[in-house]
């Protein structure tokens, strides 16, 4: 407690808010100001950061944090959902786990060369069942069914279409869709602009990627005989000690508006608007304490970073290689799955291969033409080749590491489009997100102020601050359909993913709205700041004497 205040000390203009032992002066400037950085500020810089984050993409997250706080949860959620520090895993498996670790893979503009090895090729299925519409389509409601067929059938020659040449398509396959992130940065590593360990070029038709935090990686030196693996890393102690402290702070802000400020403003009240920042920062601070940061990202070895090499590619600085799997599992498989190896075959005319399975399958056609790749036709029959060699996963790392099909078995579905794919658990994270914010922000204002509306506040207070803490908590469902449209429009090859007409305005259309609702969400933010800045105005500086 502070000493009594001679009332010459003090302003005319001084007051109790009718609180014995309570002297409040008018608040200036800098009294607002020093309330926003510290409640509301320095909570977020202690949002947890995804490997080799750009300083772009770091002020865009504090910035996002700053007003909208369950988009710095997410992040938090992520990395507590990996804790690889609390797990028995080696540097590499923890740095894998973290996300830290990306490989070569082919882009949609890549072509075949001859001699290329292509593998675990995927057919469309009018390819493989030409029959297919007359014989096994069924219609319900007006919806065509297609059904699934087992995986190991023995499809014959005689099912196979007679046109000798197809057109291909370079398409993520289902092994290099994470199943552990739930937040996704739109733009691609070199879009980016990411730090790489090591030195690298990356020929026409080729880019790095991320490698799914449940790929098995095999160190690329020699760890048995006393030698030791390292990636480096880094635990941030400011990070964390600025944690604490904000929680701390957070609590005694909480704390002093139990009392006047609750009686004055009720669940408007300007201390209690740090509920969603104190839970921001308490997650963060486990987050780092559980998972490391990583400044670059690390190169591994893979079947295409080979293939690159033969194409004047170079590559230093690997840290291990994936534990690529020529013989997939069946729930790598499908029916319209071929492992092969084919063997390309350029036939001199100009874009036109030959596709020739080294491991030839009896009863089947194995010699397949292409003409071109990479332009969609939705109306033709697809090769499907990706973007890279099928590798191994580990189970005990990603326990959902599969999806189920139709037919009840589990496996890795190929996608429907050629857009990045999102696991399912991106979804749930975020709205995982969203619930626990909303639950924690409620109860602690409903336990406190009894959703009382105070003496003083008016309804447009009332109305931004709890609009604040609703659309800070429901961010997390926007963000996430945000990223999927982002997705959908700035893929490769987006302009000639569907030439039906009226495709491009629903598009504009979608961003627009889209853009609309992004904003939206920001109204009420930056009103609750302001509605925040005229209460600690009217409530003065406060301070308690004996």
């Amino acid at each position: 407690m502070a000493p009594i205040p001679r009332a010459l000390d003090l302003p005319s203009d001084w007051t109790d808010h009718g609180v014995s032992g309570l002297v409040c002066t008018p608040a200036d400037w800098q009294t607002v100001a020093n309330f926003f950085i510290v409640n509301y500020l320095a909570h977020c810089l202690t949002v947890k950061q995804y490997p080799a984050d750009t300083a772009k993409e770091v002020l865009i997250t504090m910035f996002m944090a700053l007003f909208l706080p369950s988009s710095g949860i997410a992040r938090a959620i992520d990395s507590i959902i990996r804790h690889p520090r609390l797990r028995k895993l080696t540097e590499l498996e923890r740095a894998c786990t973290a996300g830290a670790l990306c490989i070569v893979v082919r882009k949609r503009s890549w072509k075949p060369m001859n001699d290329n090895i292509l593998r675990n090729l995927y057919f469309d299925h009018n390819i493989l069942y030409p029959k297919l519409d007359a014989l096994s389509r069924t219609e319900e409601g007006g919806a065509t069914r297609i059904p699934q067929l087992e995986s190991k059938e023995v499809i014959s020659a005689s099912q196979l279409r007679s046109e000798p040449y197809r057109r291909a398509e370079v398409r993520q396959p289902p092994w290099m869709v994470s199943r552990k992130r739930t937040s996704f940065h739109v733009g691609s590593i070199e879009q980016r602009g990411c730090a790489i360990h090591g030195t690298y070029y990356l020929p026409d038709g080729y880019e790095l990627a991320p490698l799914p935090v449940d790929a098995v990686v095999l160190p690329t030196r020699d760890t048995r005989e006393g030698l030791t693996f390292s990636i480096s890393s880094t635990y941030s102690l400011a990070k964390a000690f600025i944690a604490i402290f904000q929680t701390i702070y957070a609590a005694i802000s909480l704390y002093r508006a139990k009392g006047e400020q609750v009686e004055l403003y009720g669940y408007a009240a300007f201390g209690l608007t740090v509920v969603p920042y104190l839970l921001m920062t308490i997650l963060n601070l486990i987050a780092q304490l559980v998972n490391a940061d990583y400044p670059t990202l690390y190169m591994v070895e893979s079947p295409e970073m080979e293939e690159a090499r033969g194409r004047g590619g170079y590559f230093n600085g690997t840290v291990g290689s994936v534990d690529t799997d020529h013989n997939l599992p069946d729930q790598y498989m499908d029916n319209r799955e071929r492992a092969g190896p084919w063997k390309v075959e350029e036939l001199g005319q100009e874009g036109r291969t030959r596709l020739l399975n080294l491991n030839p399958e009896n009863n089947m056609e194995n010699t397949f033409y292409i003409d071109e790749i990479g332009k969609l036709h939705y109306d033709e029959d697809w090769i499907y080749i990706p973007t890279a060699s099928a590798f191994r996963m580990d189970s005990e790392r990603s326990r959902d590491l599969v999806s189920s099909s139709h037919s009840g078995k589990k496996r890795f579905e190929w996608p429907e489009s050629n857009f990045p794919q999102h696991s399912d658990r991106s979804r749930y994270m975020f709205g995982m997100a969203a619930m626990i914010l909303a639950a924690f922000t409620f109860t602690i204002v409903a336990v406190i102020s009894k959703f009382q509306p105070g003496v003083e506040s008016t309804s447009l207070q009332r109305g931004f601050v709890t609009a604040w803490f609703i659309v800070g908590a429901l961010f997390g469902f926007v963000a996430l359909i945000w990223r999927v449209w982002m997705d959908f429009l700035e893929a490769p090859g987006a302009a000639e993913a569907d030439e039906r007409d009226g495709f491009w305005s629903l598009m504009v259309g979608v961003w627009f709205a889209g853009s609309f609702l992004l904003i939206a969400f920001f109204v009420p933010a930056i009103g609750g700041l302001v509605m925040v800045g005229q209460m600690i105005v009217k409530y003065g500086a406060c301070i308690r004497v004996s």
